[in-house]
């Protein structure tokens, strides 16, 4: 309490202790530094024990100090900021941070703004690709693949939210754990750029998991003949794990590479990305019913194994 004892008081004598225009300023400038010098001779001399008596001085010494509203207040504690060393925020300093704001980019900044809007761009495939479960992968599970387990049937929401959510909760906690000890390494974590490809793969093998589901049902068979939901499973694990690498490094990626000035307009450019995936995807069951279920599957791991190789290129060795 000593340490902020005396800043307090001062700040509130220094705010109450308005010097009128109409009386003599160096006078009244003198008891008020008289009044500051005493309330630092009780802080310099504050125990808890006494700490009743400080505060009953401390109201003596304020209430003996002149306070009045009709005075030029700035003046007063610009004056006191100099007289005790204070600093003070003039225009200048103004000026010159409104000059700073205004110059332009450097070329280090600009490859910073193209990588930021690269990504974005590639996050609408990654995210287009992961809403799937929640609309064509629903009719898929709900018409074509065997949800029963045991003498429990599994909804399509079983084998996507409730699925994916328990997921996120246990291998967060295993990534994470992964993350903290690669970056003690010699060599540090691993880049975002190495994340995000590592993203795209886990997209891309879930993707197979899918093709492999209809595969071994049948490439086009009817409704009657189910696919194995052991397949399904194994897509939440890899689209989870994919998600993990990715999703996390939206936010941190635009933060640590975003000019400042540009902060938030790029951080609305990543956010408009999940925007459009999510507006794509709402017109996804459309393209479904035109060219059916197993060119979407193979289309989607191909365009995610090739998001991963120009993501591997672009990484920094």
């Amino acid at each position: 309490i000593s340490e902020y004892f005396g800043v307090i008081l001062s700040i509130i004598v220094l705010a109450y202790s308005i010097i009128n225009n109409s009386a003599n300023y160096s006078i009244r400038i003198s008891r008020i530094e008289e009044s500051l010098n005493k309330l630092k001779t009780i802080k310099r001399n504050l125990e808890t024990s006494e700490l009743e008596k400080c505060v009953d001085e401390y109201n003596k010494i304020t209430d003996n100090t002149e306070r009045r509203s009709d005075v030029d207040f700035f003046i007063t504690v610009k004056h006191l900021c100099n007289e005790f060393g204070i600093s003070w925020i003039t225009k200048k300093k103004k000026k010159e941070k409104k000059e700073k704001s205004t110059a332009p980019l450097t070329s280090k900044e600009k490859k910073n703004v193209w990588a930021i809007v690269l990504v974005s761009a590639i996050s609408i495939i990654f995210w287009l690709a992961y809403y799937q479960q929640d609309v064509v992968l629903t009719f898929y599970l709900q018409d074509y693949v065997n949800r029963d387990l045991g003498f429990f049937e599994l909804s399509p929401a079983h084998l996507t939210t409730t699925w994916n959510g328990l997921l996120c909760i246990v291998l967060s906690l295993a990534a994470a754990k992964l993350w903290a000890k690669l970056a003690k390494r010699p060599q540090g974590d691993l880049s975002m750029f190495s994340k995000i490809t590592l993203a795209f793969v886990f997209l891309g093998i879930s993707y197979i998991m899918l093709v492999m589901t209809e595969l071994t049902s049948g490439v086009g068979a009817p409704s009657s003949v189910k696919g194995n939901v052991m397949w399904i499973f194994l897509f939440g694990i890899f689209l989870t794990i994919g998600e993990i690498c990715f999703s996390p490094l939206g936010n941190s990626f635009v933060s640590k590479y975003a000019p400042k000035k540009y902060l938030s307009v790029l951080m609305g450019v990543w956010t408009l990305a999940t925007f459009f995936a999510n507006l794509i995807n709402g017109q996804f069951q459309k393209i479904v019913e035109k060219m059916g279920i197993m060119p979407v599957f193979v289309t989607f791991a191909i365009v995610a194994f090739i998001c991963a190789v120009v993501m591997f290129l672009l990484t920094k060795p």
